[in-house]
């Protein structure tokens, strides 16, 4: 279905993709979204625009993907970090250079596995008495007390749940994966310090 509104866009001659880094223009993201609900015939009209159903759910769904995969990828260089940083803790060096990159990848190895630990660390936030989040589910009184809330939503209050939760979620997703880039680039750092040396000592 995508591919046919990629095809009805480049017809048209426009370039949807943004200058510095190639990712879709918010328009053709829009027009995708409203052709994809249109031909479903699962959408609903909200304030002179169409809004699919269930769309706070996928974007829900989509950024705990991204989440997952920045855990993922947090949990493997921090068991890389360890197991590189035991290895440079045997490293015997004989001379000051040697000495020296030994340390520095000691300390940016550890540096790594802390950024990636913080990365999967759980977090808690709650800022607010949602239907979504399950801090903010588990403040209720009791089970009847959520039910009545929850039952009680229309479509477009569900819809506005979503977005909240999606908000919070969002700055999750973004502060987990600078934590990651900074993790792995510190360990990449730390990597090639030892290399160094080893190759010194």
């Amino acid at each position: 279905m995508l591919s046919v509104v990629r095809l009805d866009l480049v017809a048209r001659g426009r370039d949807w993709t943004s200058s510095t880094d190639g990712r879709l223009d918010a328009q053709m993201v829009g027009l995708i979204f409203r052709a994809t609900a249109r031909r479903s015939g699962k959408c609903r009209r909200i304030e002179g625009g169409l809004m699919a159903e269930g769309f706070g759910k996928d974007v829900n769904d989509y950024l705990n993907a991204f989440v997952a995969l920045a855990d993922a990828k947090a949990a493997g260089f921090l068991a890389a970090g360890l197991t590189v940083g035991a290895a440079v803790l045997e490293i015997a060096t004989t001379t000051a250079v040697a000495s020296f990159f030994r340390w520095v990848s000691i300390a940016t190895l550890a540096a790594s596995v802390g950024a990636n630990a913080s990365v999967i660390f759980p977090r808690l936030p709650s800022g607010r008495r949602g239907l979504v989040f399950w801090e903010d589910i588990r403040s209720r009184r009791d089970l009847d007390d959520y039910i009545r809330e929850a039952t009680g939503l229309t479509e477009p209050q569900v819809e506005a749940e979503y977005a909240a939760q999606n908000y919070f979620v969002s700055d999750i997703v973004h502060r987990k994966h600078v934590w990651v880039r900074r993790g792995i680039g510190l360990f990449l750092v730390g990597v090639g310090s030892a290399v160094v040396a080893y190759l010194t000592e």
